[in-house]
C-alpha cells in the first residue's frame, strides 16, 4: 500500500475518531438534560433558589436537611448570596438615648419578616450585649462594650463574633471607626480591617491612623499618612472601595487607603453649603460602588456620587413639599452603605429610605424623635445596617 492510501486510512480514523467524540459530548449532555429534567424539586430550590432569600428567612431552612445546612453554610454560597442582598440597608440599629449605657441596642427592620434579627436584643451573642454598634459594612458590625470597652466584630444574622483588642493609640470615648469589609471578591477567608482615625496632638486638628487587620492579626499605625481634619465627625465613618471615609463639621471629606497607606482631603458637594454638620452624610459603596453623599437643602435632598479627580457628580435629588413622592419636611440624612443609591433620612420621627431613581420608599415608622444635632454621631445612637 502506498503512502497515498496510508494517508487516507489515517484520516478516515481521525474523522471516527471526531465523530464519536461528538456522539459522546452529545450522550452526555442529553444525560445532563434528563438528570435535571427529573431532579427533585427540593434539590432545585437548593442550589438555585436559596441564595435569593434574605438572611433572616434563610436561617430557618438550615433545619430542612443536612444537605441544606452544608451549602448555607458553604463559604462559596455566603459570596452569592450576599451579592443579593447588600444592595440597601435592611434596616437601622438604635440606642436608647435616655437609658445608653445600660440599654442594648435595638434593631428596627424596614422589612419585618425578610429582615428582622434573630436574636433579641439583636447583640444577645456577645459578652457584652449592650455594646454601641459603631459602624456596619456589607453585613458585619463593630460593636464597642459599654463598660468592658471590648471591640468586637460579628455577624449579627448568625450571631458569629469575634474579640479584637483595642487600638494602640487610645482613641477615648468615641472612636471614629470604619469597618473594611467586602464579601464579593472571593473572600472566602472572611478578611476585614478595621480602621481607626485618631488625632496626632490635642487640638492640632491633624488625623493619623491606626488600622487592624485580620489578615495579619493585629494593628499597625500609619508611618506617614496624616490628614488635615478639623472636626472630624466621629461616627460619620463609612467604607468604599477599600478605602475608610469620614466627614468633617467644616465641609470636608478625610479618606484613607489602608492597603496604599496614603490619606487624602477633599471638599463636600457645593450644595452642602455652611449651615451645619446634621444637614449632610456619607454613604459607603457596596459591592465596589463609589462613595456617595447626600446632602439636604430646604427645597431638595441631593444625591452625589464620587467620580475621578474626587469631584463630585450629582446623581438625582427628590424634592422638599406637598407633592407625590417629595419629602414632606426637610430630611436629616443617615449614614448608610449600599450599591444602590438611596437617600437614608429622619423625617418627622420615621427613618425613610428613598431609592433615586425610582422614587421607591421604605418606612421604619416612629423611629423615635430624631436626634439633636451632633448626637447621634457621637454617641453611636444610629446605625444604618445591611444584612
Amino acid at each position: 500500500m502506498g503512502d497515498a492510501g496510508e494517508e487516507a486510512i489515517a484520516l478516515q480514523a481521525a474523522r471516527r475518531a471526531r465523530r464519536a467524540a461528538q456522539r459522546e459530548r452529545l450522550r452526555a449532555r442529553v444525560g445532563d438534560l434528563i438528570s435535571a429534567i427529573n431532579r427533585p424539586l427540593a434539590a432545585v430550590i437548593r442550589d438555585q433558589a436559596l441564595r435569593y432569600l434574605p438572611p433572616a428567612a434563610l436561617l430557618r431552612f438550615r433545619s430542612v436537611h443536612p444537605s441544606w445546612a452544608a451549602v448555607i453554610s458553604s463559604p462559596i454560597f455566603a459570596h452569592s448570596q450576599a451579592g443579593s442582598h447588600l444592595s440597601r440597608p435592611s434596616g437601622l440599629f438604635l440606642l436608647d438615648r435616655r437609658h445608653a449605657s445600660s440599654s442594648p441596642p435595638r434593631f428596627l427592620p424596614f422589612d419585618p419578616r425578610a429582615h428582622a434579627l434573630p436574636f433579641d436584643p439583636p447583640l444577645a451573642f456577645l459578652p457584652s450585649p449592650s455594646s454601641a454598634v459603631r459602624c456596619s459594612t456589607n453585613g458585619l458590625i463593630c460593636a464597642v462594650g459599654d463598660h468592658s470597652g471590648g471591640y468586637f466584630i460579628c455577624n449579627p444574622v448568625t450571631g458569629r463574633w469575634v474579640r479584637i483588642p483595642g487600638p494602640p493609640r487610645d482613641p477615648g470615648p468615641d472612636p471614629a471607626l470604619v469597618l473594611i469589609f467586602d464579601p464579593s471578591h472571593y473572600n472566602f477567608r472572611c478578611d476585614y480591617a478595621l480602621v481607626c482615625a485618631f488625632e496626632a496632638g490635642r487640638g492640632t486638628g491633624v488625623y493619623g491612623f491606626e488600622t487592624f487587620s485580620s489578615a495579619a492579626g493585629g494593628w499597625w499605625v500609619s508611618g506617614g499618612a496624616a490628614a488635615p481634619a478639623e472636626g472630624l465627625v466621629a461616627g460619620s465613618g463609612v467604607a468604599a472601595r477599600g478605602g475608610a471615609y469620614w466627614r468633617t463639621a467644616i465641609g470636608t471629606v478625610v479618606g484613607y487607603d489602608p492597603a496604599a497607606d496614603r490619606a487624602r482631603v477633599f471638599p463636600c458637594p457645593a450644595a452642602v453649603g455652611w449651615e451645619g454638620e446634621e444637614w449632610w452624610e456619607l454613604g459607603g459603596g457596596g459591592g465596589g460602588a463609589a462613595l456617595r453623599c447626600v446632602a439636604s437643602t430646604e427645597e431638595a435632598a441631593v444625591a452625589y456620587r464620587l467620580g475621578e479627580g474626587d469631584e463630585w457628580a450629582e446623581v438625582g435629588s427628590i424634592p422638599v413639599g406637598a407633592g407625590a413622592g417629595s419629602f414632606r419636611e426637610r430630611p436629616r440624612p443617615l449614614r448608610s452603605h449600599g450599591a444602590e443609591m438611596e437617600v437614608v433620612a429622619w423625617v418627622r420621627g420615621d427613618v425613610v429610605a428613598v431609592d433615586v431613581a425610582s422614587r421607591r420608599a421604605r418606612v421604619i415608622a416612629a423611629a423615635g424623635p430624631r436626634p439633636s444635632p451632633g448626637e447621634a454621631e457621637k454617641s453611636g445612637q444610629a446605625t444604618a445596617h445591611a444584612h
